[in-house]
């Protein structure tokens, strides 16, 4: 067996009990005697195959005092990275903290602005000697008057509150999203069209040349058989096979079926095509009207579907999920054309409501 000597203070990786005797530059790893595998080229390391050495006894400190620090400097960078996130995200609850802070500010300020609006556009009461009265409780209001000027209306000033359209302009930015949508389904289902188009022409056209093939193959075979019919009692029959081969059926069948199937194929590529526009169209209108717009949309594609799979099937799969993306893409999309819809209706009617009262 090897006669080399073991050091007791370094250990192996794998195998702690016992001592390292060799060492693998490829892992850096310390070996024993069952990790430094015996080959005919010498010792491998077990775990990478590689080829290993055996260091002297100050080379094994070395080795060791470097995988220490190695070990330390992991450590150093690893509190480092800790440090850094802990101070971002310190950073990011004290952001959070500020804004709420000063929106907080804001609304207060504006509050405080419309308080002092009406207090202004009130006018103050007096008396016959001049003074101002002041009231034991709250001034009731009536229709059209007040507690010291009976039949004259109280005015208010009201401003606009900046912060009252947050929620509309998040809906208006969900709307572009919903807008970008259609028009990238729109796009791909022109760009699908027109290679479904393409794709159909070929397709008939090798589907003619086929077709031609057997008709010349059953021409040939009519031939053959009036070629055969010599006898004076078969000329019945080679009239009728002369009649036959003359009005030429078979080819009249074969090319009737290629073009009630083209023509179906264009019909579904002319409503992907018509799809795809009116896609476009109803994109340039969402913003106006968005749940009409939205919903529109998102039939049309529906249907548009429906019917392609009613007539082709499946088809291909990658096509299909596709298909099936635009649809939940659309969907979303309608969804938030009905929420923006919703959230207009009830601002006017809060806007009627408002000039009704005043």
């Amino acid at each position: 067996m090897d006669s080399a000597p073991k050091i007791p203070s370094i250990r192996c990786d794998l195998h702690p009990p016992l001592s390292a005797i060799m060492f693998c530059d490829a892992c850096k790893q310390f070996l024993c005697r069952i990790c430094a595998e015996v080959k005919p080229g010498g010792r491998v390391c077990a775990t990478c195959k590689a080829a290993c050495r055996e260091p002297s006894a100050q080379e094994f400190q070395e080795l060791l005092a470097a995988r220490h620090q190695a070990r330390i400097d992991a450590s150093l960078a690893a509190q480092a990275e800790n440090r850094i996130k802990d101070s971002i995200e310190k950073a990011k609850t004290d952001r959070d903290a500020r804004l709420k802070a000063d929106f907080a500010a804001r609304k207060a300020a504006l509050a405080e602005q419309k308080q002092s609006a009406i207090n202004l556009a009130t006018p103050a009461p007096q008396t016959a000697d001049g003074s101002t009265p002041t009231p034991l409780s709250p001034p009731a209001s009536t229709a059209g008057a007040t507690m010291y000027q009976p039949g004259s209306k109280r005015v208010i000033v009201e401003s606009e509150d900046p912060l009252a359209h947050l929620a509309e302009r998040s809906y208006l930015n969900v709307i572009d999203r919903a807008k970008v949508i259609m028009l990238l389904v729109s796009i791909f289902t022109l760009i699908f069209a027109t290679f479904q188009y393409f794709y159909v022409e070929d397709e008939a056209r090798q589907a003619r040349n086929a077709n031609e093939e057997v008709r010349v193959e059953w021409q040939r075979t009519i031939k053959q058989r009036i070629a055969r019919l010599t006898g004076k009692g078969d000329k019945a029959d080679k009239l009728a096979l002369e009649r036959e081969l003359e009005e030429d059926k078979m080819g009249q069948m074969l090319d009737h079926k290629i073009d009630s199937d083209l023509q179906a194929a264009r019909i579904v590529i002319g409503f992907y095509f018509g799809v795809a526009i009116l896609l476009f169209v109803l994109r340039s209108t969402s913003d106006t009207a968005p749940r009409s717009s939205t919903i529109a949309a998102f039939v049309m594609y529906l249907l548009l579907n429906l019917i392609d799979l009613s007539i082709f099937g499946v088809g291909n799969r990658a096509i299909f999920l596709a298909r099936v993306g635009a649809l939940i893409g659309l969907y979303k999309a309608m969804h938030v054309g009905i929420a923006l819809h919703k959230m207009r209706e009830e601002k006017k009617a809060e806007a009627l409501a408002r000039a009704q009262g005043s």
